[in-house]
């Protein structure tokens, strides 16, 4: 069997009406089938696995509650050169963006990490330089695709529940070597308002991996955090 370009990652737990939506954006891609997805389900009505049968290359039931141990076994079963993550109701930005994709890592001779735009209901969110890692994710998680080679020996840490993919994303860029940015919207998501406790969670585990994994220096990594709180303040202020 060929070595498809893309595996797409998908982790469900009863949310049908999301993984049709993320189904239907596969399901459209136009002049691009070298990918395969892989659906690792927790508990979904067995309709909608039937109705995306075609489009899921991989259907796995899957036990435990733990989002990012869950990702961790869709790594191992990946065989695409490049590893797409997409929550159910993540959609592929548009009809062409695999094709697009394609195209660019076929140009810049295969990065090592690709990333680009995300678009999050309705609004475009502009990814930041991939040296800005220390504020967070340089753009959303599902606007990241990775080199399956680059994740040989990376997995999510579950002892971070709100953050593993900030740290996922760090261990990438340890390791990669070549990093291009795409100026392009490659996702759409509908996210839900972040509760307060769950915000600062994020921003405390998000403290906690710049100490650990990058040794930042104690004061500057408390002004990001009061920072972070802060833009969070406005934005919620400015967006009632």
């Amino acid at each position: 069997m060929t070595e498809p370009l893309f595996s797409i990652i998908t982790c469900t737990n009863d949310d049908a009406a999301g993984l049709r939506l993320t189904a239907k954006s596969i399901a459209v891609q136009q002049q691009f089938t070298n990918y395969e997805w892989l659906v690792l389900d927790h508990a979904t009505d067995e309709d909608i696995i039937a109705e995306y049968k075609t489009e899921m290359t991989k259907w796995l039931p899957v036990t435990g509650d733990n989002l990012y141990l869950t990702l961790n076994v869709g790594i191992e079963q990946a065989t695409g050169r490049y590893i797409w993550f997409l929550n159910p109701g993540d959609c592929l930005s548009d009809a062409y963006v695999l094709r697009d994709v394609a195209k660019q890592i076929q140009y810049n001779l295969a990065p090592d990490f690709i990333y680009g735009d995300a678009r999050d209901n309705g609004k475009i969110k502009k990814a930041h330089h991939a040296g800005n890692f220390t504020r967070g994710k340089i753009t959303a998680f599902q606007a990241m695709i990775f080199r399956r080679t680059m994740v040989a020996e990376l997995r999510f840490d579950p002892a971070y529940s709100l953050a593993a993919d900030y740290a996922f994303m760090l261990g990438i860029l340890a390791r990669a070597k070549k990093i291009f940015y795409f100026p392009r919207i490659l996702c759409d998501s509908q996210s839900s308002p972040v509760s307060e406790l769950s915000a600062k969670g994020t921003f405390w585990e998000n403290y906690y991996i710049r100490r650990d994994l990058l040794q930042i220096n104690p004061v500057r990594n408390k002004m990001i955090f009061y920072l972070d709180r802060i833009k969070l303040f406005i934005y919620r202020s400015t967006n009632r």
